[in-house]
């Protein structure tokens, strides 16, 4: 079941609990029999969307019903799952069945139909939402069906097992362990503050934002040791939105601590990019030798140059009595060739360096000029640009470092036609389709500079998106040769080399864009017809393989690009509007970025910008790469930066990476 966004999290998340409880037969309380078939169910959600089922429950715990139109267990999936469904199905099935047994959510619906597909599913699936939510509200405010109590710091909860079964893998277990505390009146829960438990109940039950500054790091502890996903990602969001250079190294402890790796890594990359003013606070001494070595030999590191790094490892182990190979091994992670060859001689002859350490920074300059020592990649945006006036696939690199363009590797002799559409995995970039090769995949890889004809994909598209994900990558949509708007999903295995059928999107649609977060793929707006566009967030569950609508834009658009910086999209319309969507929030508008209206741009985040590189009309074409800060959610035209290429329709694709500085020594003057 696919996540909605907005305050029904809490909901969404144990109604699909509640389902995978259900599929294996665990935690049901009651069972319903239309005569043919019987089925479990959980008397709270049966109770919630049929009441007058639901008041049999309250006394009975198996039900006989008159006969129906569906089985009963069509009937408890349909109202589990809630799938997505043609108009067809809804009238001549679902309704009947509703009328039955007073399913008000479903009867209460009037669809909006295109071309016999219901577009206004998300509404149905809120109604849905809200109508459980109300009876769980219930539930919890009054304790019916109620088959639990816990019990914090001498206080008395009355819970349901199925409830926190379904958000919890901890509960879940507990209740099934046979053990005997489990079976008693009371179970005690050790080590837990009363005044947290109870706004995690209020989080469960009712979706409540609990996260304070003074509860957080209990919070967060909590939700580590019971499994507690959605709040631990609430107390994640809260820390990562209030973090600075004073307290990131206590939240990555934290991480560190509860073996957060999510709230590990936005740590890591914080500190990557605020290292100068990391290296000044008070923890930074703290910092073990590993964790100092995870900093430094990220490609990442945002510094002014390779001195500062040199100086901030001398100044922590010069901060207390540390053993030489905590010198030497931190060492391993500079790029010494970069360092001011000043700086090391003033190292070597400062008197409060011991002299084993002064030896080892002499030992290490001479592997300088032997090149045996690690050279650091430098982050640059580098962009795949083509022209369907210029032929060939062009790649280049821009130094924000230097403000220099550099030109790298190309596709000679070939033409992509327009709407391609490319994606990045790691060091890779994939190239994929267009209207001049509909059918063609290239690899670019990063480190060697080098692009990789690899084997075609079945259906010719352009027009489509591109995502990779683990060892895949996935072609979405699109139109074929004939311009008719494909709605197949097709999957790449870059261990097999091989391409397979793997999928439909639940909206046919081109000129989409597209992104990853976790396993699903995310594809936002899009054209549904010549003329005819959509604001649908379309999720593709990758490991399910299926897709349904969780969301929608603010507006109806196609054309647009993404750019996903920590699991947060943001998605920029060819008329320059900046809509910021997290995957279990709603789509919201933050800004314009400029005031043209541009197709074949592509977009990036870094540093705090989002940089918008070119774009083209009918009428003109963008010269430029144009900054939006994210923080205040307006224009920086400070920071734009000119493209140094003709004006020829270019069309780009563009991510931020780290490429050896041996690459770096064509220079493209501006035109």
């Amino acid at each position: 079941m696919e996540k909605p966004s907005g305050d029904s999290t809490h909901v969404a998340d144990i109604l699909e609990g509640l389902c995978r409880l259900w599929k294996e037969h665990r935690h049901t309380d009651v069972t319903l029999g239309d005569g043919k078939t019987s089925s479990q169910a959980h008397r709270i959600l049966v109770d919630a969307f049929m009441p007058q089922v639901g008041m049999t429950c309250r006394t009975k715990s198996v039900i006989k019903l008159s006969e129906l139109p569906k089985p009963i267990d069509v009937i408890l999936a349909w109202l589990y799952t809630l799938p997505e469904m043609t108009s067809d199905i809804l009238k001549l099935d679902m309704k009947p069945v509703a009328s039955a047994l007073k399913i008000n959510f479903i009867l209460n619906y009037k669809p909006k139909v295109v071309k016999g597909k219901i577009t206004t599913y998300i509404q149905l699936r809120k109604s849905w939402m809200a109508e459980f939510s109300t009876k769980l509200r219930q539930c919890y405010k009054d304790g019916t069906f109620s088959d639990v109590i816990l019990k914090v710091e001498g206080q008395t909860f009355r819970c349901h097992k199925a409830i926190l079964a379904s958000v919890s893998p901890f509960f879940d277990t507990m209740f099934l362990s046979g053990m005997r505390e489990t079976d008693a009146d009371e179970i005690d829960l050790h080590g837990i503050k009363k005044s947290d438990f109870v706004k995690i109940l209020n989080a469960i039950y009712l979706g409540e934002e609990c996260v304070t500054v003074t509860n957080v790091e209990s919070l967060i502890s909590m939700c580590s040791y019971f499994q507690l996903s959605r709040l631990q990602r609430q107390c994640e969001r809260f820390l990562t939105s209030n973090v600075d250079p004073d307290n990131i190294l206590g939240v990555l402890r934290l991480a560190e601590l509860n073996s957060i790796d999510s709230l590990r890594k936005k740590a890591l990359s914080y500190i990557v990019h605020n290292f100068h003013e990391v290296v000044r606070s008070k923890e930074y001494s703290t910092l073990s030798r590993d964790q100092l070595l995870d900093f430094i030999k990220n490609d990442n590191l945002d510094v002014v140059d390779e001195t500062e790094v040199f100086e901030a490892v001398l100044k922590w182990f010069s901060s207390n009595n540390r053993p030489d190979e905590d010198l030497e091994i931190l060492f391993q992670g500079l790029s010494l060739p970069d360092v001011r060859q000043s700086a090391i001689k003033t190292a070597i002859t400062n008197e409060k360096l011991p002299r084993d350490s002064c030896n080892l920074l002499k030992t290490l300059v001479d592997k300088v000029n032997t090149g045996t020592v690690r050279i650091r990649n430098e982050q640059v945006l580098l962009v795949v640009r083509a022209s369907g006036q210029e032929g060939g696939v062009h790649v280049t690199c821009f130094s924000f470092k230097t403000k220099q363009w550099f030109k790298l590797a190309s596709i000679s002799n070939y033409d992509p036609g327009s709407a391609f559409a490319a994606c990045s995995l790691g060091q890779f970039i994939y190239l994929t389709g267009g209207s001049g090769n509909p059918c063609v995949f290239f690899e670019y890889s990063i480190a060697a500079n080098k692009w990789t004809s690899l084997p075609k994909f079945r259906e010719a598209r352009s027009e489509h998106v591109a995502v990779a994900i683990s060892d895949f990558v996935y072609i979405l949509g699109g139109r074929n040769q004939v311009h008719s708007v494909i709605s197949g999903i097709e999957r790449y295995n870059l261990g097999t080399r091989s391409w397979r059928h793997f999928g439909v999107l639940a909206l046919p649609v081109s000129d989409a864009s597209a992104a990853v977060v976790g396993s699903n793929i995310l594809v936002c707006g899009g054209s549904l017809s010549f003329g005819e566009y959509t604001d649908a967030v379309q999720c593709f569950d990758t490991e399910k393989q299926t897709c349904s609508v969780i969301a929608n834009l603010p507006m109806q658009c196609s054309f647009t690009d993404i750019a996903l910086h920590e699991h947060i999209l943001y998605i920029v319309s060819p008329r320059g509007h900046v809509m910021e969507y997290e995957y279990d929030r709603d789509p919201v508008l933050l800004g314009k970025a400029h005031a043209s209206s541009f197709m074949d741009f592509s977009c990036v985040c870094f540093r705090g910008m989002l940089y918008i590189i070119g774009g083209t009309s009918n009428k003109t074409e963008s010269a430029e790469m144009k900054a939006f800060e994210l923080r205040n959610k307006k224009q920086d035209a400070r920071k734009n930066v000119n493209l140094p290429w003709k004006r020829l329709s270019n069309q780009y694709y563009s991510i931020i990476g780290g490429i050896s500085r041996k690459y770096l020594s064509e220079e493209i003057k501006a035109v």
